[in-house]
């Protein structure tokens, strides 16, 4: 794993969310093959990862948002350009070792990455935040839980109701597939 200033060298504005930050020891201890960065944008929640030796596949409608130290960090790192809600968009089956999905949800989508990961394959999401009136961008309470429920196992999570009637949810989740 990258030390702190390794990631400094990078660059600060490319800085993992604070959850990836406090998982990114234990996820990579349990890497053992590729990762798929879905939704990545900038490619800074792959900082943890970049000298892993593990191939990445960056998956995204504009995959030229990623930083340039990030591509220059990863020699391993494919980008493919994808519209992730087209009912086209599909992932290898039990490729992955990782999956990681910030800020961007779709109840569709969650169901395509979960065929993706390898037995014991884990997934990092994470919604957006409740702000702004966000909150429509958000799954409906227990909605993430239904989704994944026998197939993933919950390792690590913070979940919490958002929006004005409280109906959707925050989450941040640490899964691993069953």
């Amino acid at each position: 794993m990258p030390s702190p200033a390794n990631e400094k060298h990078v660059g600060a504005h490319l800085v993992p969310t604070s959850f990836i930050a406090k998982h990114s020891e234990f996820v990579v201890a349990r890497l053992n093959g590729p990762i798929a960065d879905i939704a990545g944008g900038s490619g800074r929640n792959l900082v943890p990862f970049l000298h892993t030796g593990w191939p990445i596949d960056s998956y995204d409608i504009q995959p030229d948002c990623i930083f340039p130290e990030i591509t220059r960090k990863c020699r391993l790192l494919t980008q493919h350009t994808m519209d992730l809600l087209s009912s086209d968009f599909e992932l290898p089956p039990r490729k992955y070792s990782l999956v990681i999905l910030v800020h961007f949800y779709a109840p569709a989508l969650i169901a395509k990455l979960i065929p993706s990961l390898k037995p014991d394959g884990l997934l990092l999401l994470e919604t957006i935040d409740d702000r702004r009136g966000n909150y429509h961008a958000l799954p409906h309470i227990g909605e993430v839980f239904e989704l994944i429920s026998g197939q993933m196992h919950v390792l690590s999570c913070q979940a919490k109701p958002a929006g004005p009637q409280f109906d959707r949810q925050v989450v941040k989740l640490l899964a691993e597939r069953s």
